[in-house]
């Protein structure tokens, strides 16, 4: 029996579901001090062409990110997919978790941005209120 590589489909896969397990989550949150360290003293693995792998650039894009709010990975993991996401917040405005979507590549992903700001608005208000409860001792 020979086993056969994996597809390049494999791969986008695996990745995907490596950004499911929380990978993109614990990235958005991570202090800025921090990740620039981590980009200073790791290598930077570039899985497409469009995989942002220059320091310089890494840190003009995370700190225009946090300035906006809004995350567009166009072709960074699969040169077909653009990652979209949005912060989730708590109630002192900061930033806990990351609220994403994988789109097609094309012109229309920035228009899924409205939609998970909402839902990130939502999310947020219902992790704020099961935090207020959880401080007064209120269970559902």
């Amino acid at each position: 029996m020979t086993s056969e590589p994996p597809s390049s489909l494999d791969k986008a896969r695996r990745r995907r579901r490596d950004c499911h397990r929380g990978r993109f989550s614990r990235r958005a949150r991570t202090p800025p001090t921090r990740l620039q360290e981590e980009i200073r003293t790791g290598p930077l693995h570039a899985y497409t062409p469009m995989t942002v792998v220059d320091p310089g650039e890494l840190r003009a894009m995370s700190a225009e990110v946090r300035r906006s709010g809004i995350a567009l990975c166009r072709g960074f993991i699969d040169t077909r997919a653009t990652g979209v996401a949005v912060p989730l917040r708590d109630p002192n405005n900061t930033v806990v978790a990351a609220l994403s979507v994988i789109v097609p590549n094309d012109d229309q992903a920035r228009m899924h941005v409205p939609a998970l700001q909402a839902a990130a608005r939502g999310i947020s208000r219902t992790m704020a209120g099961h935090d207020h409860e959880a401080h007064r001792g209120i269970a559902r």
